[in-house]
């Protein structure tokens, strides 16, 4: 009674045709089913560390609108403050970070460093060395805005990475990039 050869099928074309659209279904289904198990499981793109970046800086001017992150209350309903431009340019020290290289201190440790006798050839303002620190990593490197300047000191893309393509994305509050220039 086991053996399936006495297993009767039913041959009628109704039953056949019933098999071949279930079977079809199947091969359609497993490899969706395949695709969707390796989409959910699948890395995402490895994005780099802001120091590595190649993108465009485009200076903390264009984070300061109150749509962003220059609102002088918090926003509701928001995953950030969007306060953070207000209490870096009021409290941060990085936001100075820049024009202490024009302090007495600052041209007293550059001659120091590299050896320099008169005060003439003192520029830690200029100096890629200084800027590195003073206003962003890989300052020599990375590409910047026309609004990038280099009184905003240490700003929000020196350690969060370049905003080029976050403006980009930021069409839904209508923050335009091209409006930029």
């Amino acid at each position: 009674m086991n053996d399936p050869s006495h297993v009767r099928h039913d041959t009628s074309w109704p039953a056949r045709l019933l098999r071949l659209v279930a079977l079809a279904a199947f091969a359609v289904a497993v490899p969706l089913v395949a695709a969707q198990l390796s989409a959910q499981t699948a890395k995402p793109a490895a994005v780099p560390l802001p120091y590595k970046s190649t993108d465009m800086s485009m200076g903390v001017v264009n984070c300061a609108n109150s749509l962003c992150h220059g609102s002088v209350k918090p926003i509701k309903d928001s995953n950030v403050l969007q306060t953070e431009y207000v209490t870096w340019s009021r409290v941060d020290k990085h936001a100075r970070a820049y024009t202490v290289l024009f302090d007495q201190r600052s041209l007293t440790i550059e001659k120091n460093f590299k050896g320099l006798s008169g005060g003439k050839d003192r520029h830690p303002e200029e100096d890629a060395l200084c800027l590195n620190c003073h206003v962003s990593p890989r300052f020599g490197t990375t590409p910047r805005h026309e609004r990038f300047s280099l009184i905003d000191g240490v700003g929000c893309e020196a350690c969060h990475g370049a905003a080029e393509n976050w403006l980009r994305g930021t069409n839904k509050k209508k923050v335009r990039l091209e409006a930029l220039g």
